[in-house]
């Protein structure tokens, strides 16, 4: 019986990419999910989300709220800025396989798609990341957390606004007995967006939360420790770096370094009294029909039909990945696109391609994704711009072609109706 599931999302002033995050939420497969909302925007009219108003640029605060409105039996997160891929929840449920599993989570693309933003990671108790940290270290942006287990521990610590948060609540969970446990194959793309403390868009204030966060984790957690010096030297070599880009004046990084230097030395409040979470009261999730799953490669006469195509299966509910490749030299890149589908774009002479082929090329990047996408069907097309439709024998994936069989069902001119039919018979 799978329990039931909410996604928790908390946004703030990030409207575009929070669309694309819903999008992607919208079409888990398998699993019909809770989707909250945390918001400083006024609701928009999607009766499906949803919505709660937050003013407070507080991410911790933000989250219990969504716990207290929340009804699942298990919670997820996910950042605004982030996709997941179609398998993500389901992926995390199956590590909820024993009751002392806590905590589930996975790895982290970057905005890319490709290469690995955050992986398999360890911290101690003075919080820093370790690859040998005696606890498991979890992203907030790609993890699942067992109802009784946040609710043991009261939530999230409000006075982690920015940065440690998901750090002290995981400690929190071991110290009360509960196990976290990571998932290779429950994967989410992440756009990396600049805030208040990361990137070029850094502030004051940021700086003087990530300085309270410190020394609210120290007093917590390691109260023995001084992780003052630490902190101060990571930072000044991180502001300097944006200096000699040009993204930062040298008045900037010394008034940023003095907030930080303040709030490190001030003594942290004592820890507030934990959010009192209610008890779940939905039943077993409902489940989503299974869709047939489509990879779609386009010749270059055939793209913008296999992109018309592409959008129109994805109104229908089948789920979608369009992979185009150019004769040039670009790196692989992996989006969300508005229209809901995953669109791989690279170029044929890309580095580490020794035998550079059309055929080839397409062939390494069907076996490399097949894991996560599961294709059920492949539309291909000829130079003439043609159509044709084959259904994949899994888990094995079809070697790709021009010597079409009888298993091959030919659709002109990529016609949506006509590839409607082909699939689904």
């Amino acid at each position: 019986m799978t329990p039931s599931v909410s996604v928790i999302v908390a946004n703030r002033g990030r409207a575009w990419s929070l669309s694309l995050t819903l999008q992607a939420l919208k079409r888990q497969r398998h699993i019909k999910p809770e989707i909250i909302v945390v918001s400083d925007a006024p609701a928009p009219r999607d009766l499906s989300v949803h919505w709660l108003r937050h003013d407070e640029a507080n991410v911790a605060t933000a989250r219990n709220a969504g716990l207290m409105a929340s009804t699942g039996q298990i919670i997820a997160f996910c950042d605004d800025d982030a996709v997941p891929e179609p398998s993500w929840l389901s992926q995390l449920l199956a590590g909820f396989d024993t009751d002392e599993v806590g905590a589930v989570g996975g790895p982290v693309l970057g905005p890319d798609g490709v290469r690995e933003q955050w992986g398999e990671m360890g911290f101690d108790r003075r919080g820093r990341d370790t690859p040998d940290g005696p606890f498991r270290k979890l992203n907030g942006t790609n993890m699942a957390l067992r109802r009784k287990a946040i609710t043991a521990i009261g939530g999230f610590d409000p006075r982690f606004a920015y940065y440690l948060d998901e750090t002290d609540m995981l400690l929190r969970l071991h110290d009360a007995g509960w196990r976290t446990r990571w998932i290779p194959s429950a994967v989410v793309h992440h756009a990396t967006r600049s805030n208040a403390i990361r990137g070029a868009g850094t502030t004051v204030a940021g700086f003087t939360q990530l300085g309270r966060s410190v020394a609210a984790f120290a007093r917590s957690h390691s109260p023995d420790c001084s992780q003052a010096e630490d902190m101060v030297r990571d930072q000044r070599r991180r502001l300097l770096r944006l200096h000699d880009l040009g993204l930062l004046s040298g008045h900037g990084v010394a008034a940023r370094l003095k907030a930080l230097k303040g709030a490190l030395k001030k003594a942290s409040d004592p820890a507030p009294d934990r959010a009192d979470i209610p008890a779940s009261v939905a039943g077993p999730a409902d489940p989503r029909p299974d869709s047939i799953r489509v990879a779609i490669a386009p010749r270059i006469l055939s793209r913008r039909s296999a992109r018309r195509l592409a959008r129109d299966l994805s109104l229908h509910g089948f789920e979608v990945t369009v992979i185009t490749q150019i004769w040039l030299n670009r790196p692989l890149c992996v989006k969300w696109h508005p229209d809901g589908y995953f669109h791989h774009r690279g170029g044929v002479f890309r580095a580490g391609n020794r035998w550079p082929r059309w055929s080839a090329m397409l062939e390494r990047e069907v076996a490399r994704t097949a894991p996560l996408r599961d294709y059920t069907h492949l539309i291909l097309s000829n130079r003439r711009g043609d159509a044709f439709v084959l259904k994949l024998e899994r888990p094995t994936v079809a070697k790709i072609s021009y010597r079409m069989d009888r298993k091959w069902q030919i659709v002109r001119k990529f016609d949506t109706t006509s590839a409607i039919d082909a699939l689904q018979h």
